[in-house]
């Protein structure tokens, strides 16, 4: 069975022909996809009758088979980390349809003991924005023209041979294209990609992988500044190999699919529209290191980066709640960049550092001219504190104005992208032309509105 051409809304029937136990009769069962619960295996069974005396078994005490095999036309998926999902029966019949809903589905059958996890050795994942942040390219094409300057030929050279890699943890991390073909009428295809791998010395547990993956996922998020989702996963490990005709072993393992629950619902969310990607940075501006960096740092910083990666991929949300997110990160932020110069104006009375001491931290070591917008440093590191104190403390009245709450939203989702470029590299130059790409767009903001930030946090009326 081909598990990557499932669709939400799709259905398969087939047999669950192996739950571990000898001379267990097969049971029919409907394997199904959709956006609200994922891979479910629907089992019709009679209750009652000795036939199906073990699947009655399964859902009277709620504990199916941890891993199972399920047998499609196509061929034969492994179900992993089952669980008991419900059942409904009718009384008068004893007809009674129950429910498993597997963590993983692989499109291949594995050797060995089928009780064993599921762990593999390399997970490879399609990523929104890999192929525009990368600029990595499978297909090359060359035209040739005649003297008058017209196209006699084109030459298309389709070759998966850009990558790079580095290492994160335990885990050797890589980015590389890939690339498929084929036809339709007199029509010929070629799709390329790139992928994100994660691979292990040893089989890992596939938490293992995306907690490695989720890293690069974060940063990507900070660099377009916008969601990013999965859309395909595939692991190889040599309990999942790949025989010839005559039986032989093939000595490449292959990728084999695999859906999980821990991000089946990334897959259906709106892919977005390349032309509208323009990262921060690209790829080539940081390097392998710059990601080795992210992940080396990646703890220590969690309690910025999952906040402000949190904001941004929320889509459509309140203001209010970029607000408080965007501003959790820079309290932790400031917390972790300690004490910078002229930050004693943004102290309590007992000198101990406020809202305000950790926004105005996290810009001043950004390292913007913010003129054009407020009159200094501190008045705008007031300004954010302010909003974010009142929208979060229900003492202090009414929401503040919408209109300023955004031009402070755009200043904190600024500042958080520059942080986080700022973890992966440390080059002033780069972050101040990465700076000139978006502050520009925050300045229009605020000149639309006619608004700046005085000394004291306020808005105001901009000058002439």
């Amino acid at each position: 069975m081909v598990i990557k051409k499932l669709k939400h809304g799709d259905s398969v029937t087939g047999l669950i022909v192996d739950d571990g136990l000898p001379d267990t009769p097969y049971v029919a069962a409907t394997l199904t996809y959709d956006e609200q619960s994922g891979i479910r295996l629907e089992v019709p069974y009679m209750y009652g009758v000795e036939q199906f005396g073990h699947v009655e078994d399964w859902f009277t005490r709620e504990q199916p088979p941890r891993n199972l095999q399920f047998a499609t036309r196509d061929g034969i998926a492994s179900l992993y980390d089952c669980r008991y999902a419900g059942h409904t029966m009718a009384f008068s019949s004893g007809f009674t349809l129950a429910f498993i809903r597997p963590q993983e589905v692989v499109s291949a059958v594995r050797e060995g003991e089928l009780s064993d996890p599921l762990k593999v050795r390399e997970l490879s994942s399609e990523l929104d924005g890999l192929p525009a942040w990368t600029r990595f390219k499978s297909i090359k094409h060359e035209t040739g023209v005649n003297d008058e300057g017209r196209i006699q030929k084109v030459s298309i050279t389709v070759e998966g041979q850009e990558s790079t890699s580095w290492t994160q943890g335990d885990a050797l991390m890589e980015m590389r294209t890939g690339w498929s073909t084929g036809s339709q009428g007199t029509a010929f295809n070629v799709s390329e990609w790139v992928s994100l791998n994660s691979a292990f010395t040893a089989p890992r547990p596939l938490s293992d992988h995306l907690r490695e993956q989720r890293k690069v996922a974060a940063f990507l998020k900070f660099m377009f500044g916008r969601q990013v989702s999965f859309r395909r996963h595939q692991v190889r490990d040599d309990r999942f190999p790949e025989y010839s005709l005559a039986g032989d072993a093939r000595s490449q393992l292959p990728l084999v699919d695999m859906i999980t629950r821990r991000t089946f619902k990334e897959f259906a969310s709106p892919k977005p529209e390349t032309k509208k990607l323009h990262p921060l940075v690209h790829f080539t501006e940081i390097g392998a290191e710059g990601l080795e960096r992210w992940g080396t740092d990646y703890d220590t910083w969690g309690r910025f980066i999952l906040p402000a990666a949190s904001a941004l991929s929320r889509r459509g949300d309140a203001l209010e709640n970029d607000v408080l997110s965007f501003s959790m990160s820079l309290e932790a932020a400031g917390s972790i960049i300690g004490a910078v110069a002229g930050e004693e104006d943004t102290l309590n009375k007992w000198g101990r550092p406020t809202t305000a001491t950790y926004s105005y931290r996290c810009i001043a070591s950004l390292g913007i001219d913010w003129k054009d917008i407020a009159q200094s440093p501190t008045g705008l590191a007031r300004a954010l504190s302010n909003n974010y104190n009142t929208i979060k403390h229900y003492d202090r009245g009414e929401f503040p104005d919408f209109t300023e709450t955004y031009l402070v939203s755009e200043v904190l989702k600024m500042t958080v992208r520059l942080i986080a470029l700022k973890i992966a590299h440390q080059g002033d130059e780069l972050r101040k032309k990465a700076a000139n790409r978006i502050l520009a767009d925050v300045k229009q903001a605020f000149h639309q509105q006619d608004l700046c930030v005085n000394e004291s946090g306020a808005f105001v009326e901009a000058p002439s």
